[in-house]
């Protein structure tokens, strides 16, 4: 018992080291930091840089089936998704949308499936 004692006070002394150890150590900087803009997306403070991406997020054209698609599609796959697709023809983009609804049990009306067919064909058909 005076074993698991004492190994109990190392471990807990080894972890409360590796617990100082691993925290950040402040840097004395003047007040004035040096800083510059790069370009529009980056700016360096000292040594420190900062990139801001744009929101690169794809849109997809206007037509009869756009809110179906969004409304029904969107719910699982993300707009990138879609856009990375190859442009497929009608038969492989009926058989996508029917998978969806048949083995992953998407509630689409078949109908609207037709619907969201014919928009995937306008918008990423061959």
């Amino acid at each position: 018992m005076k074993k698991i004692k004492t190994y109990s006070k190392i471990l807990l002394g080894l972890m409360v080291i590796a617990l100082i150890s691993c925290q950040p150590k402040e840097e004395k900087t003047d007040s004035k930091t040096d800083v510059k803009n790069v370009d529009s997306n980056s700016t360096v403070h000292g040594s420190v840089h900062k990139i801001s991406l744009s929101n690169n997020e794809p849109s997809f054209h206007d037509g009869e089936g756009k809110d179906l698609f969004l409304n029904n599609c969107m719910t699982c796959h993300s707009t990138r998704y879609i856009a990375m697709q190859p442009n497929f023809p009608r038969k492989t983009w009926q058989a996508e949308v029917s998978k969806m609804i048949e083995k992953f049990h998407a509630p689409i009306d078949t109908n609207v499936g037709k619907k969201i067919v014919d928009y995937l064909v306008k918008i990423k058909g061959v």
